[in-house]
């Protein structure tokens, strides 16, 4: 019997013809472990999409994401208003404490700090 019978025997349920010994193919049933390991790495194929996509969503600006504000930074451009004089400010600021965030604000990886955001828009709200 030539190799590639004897591999085309173990893939397929029929008898190689035209063998010295004609080989009979029973239904495979895996074991346990094997399939086991297969339903984990299915499992894992559809996290790693899910990811994907909500890494494309947030990358988008379509998802709003809460972060930890000890992971943010504060944005590079320095404000032109002074936030102790400012009344208005001041206003905002109670109703943060009172009521929190109502509108989020816009972070990107910090360029310099792995794992730390910087503020790229809505520096009063924070």
């Amino acid at each position: 019997m030539k190799r590639r019978d004897v591999v085309r025997s173990l893939l397929t349920p029929e008898t190689v013809e035209g063998s010295a010994e004609a080989v009979t193919h029973r239904a495979r049933v895996p074991s346990t472990a094997v399939r086991a390991m297969g339903l984990e790495i299915g499992r894992l194929a559809d996290e790693a999409r899910a990811a994907e996509s909500l890494r494309k969503q947030i990358e988008a600006g379509a998802y709003v994401v809460e972060v930890d504000p000890a992971v943010v930074e504060p944005s590079f451009v320095s404000d032109r208003f002074s936030r102790t004089a400012d009344k208005d400010y001041r206003r905002l600021l109670e109703s943060i404490r009172d009521f929190g965030q109502q509108l989020p604000i816009l972070i990107r990886p910090h360029p310099e700090k792995a794992g730390h955001f910087q503020i790229a828009f809505g520096h009063r709200r924070c």
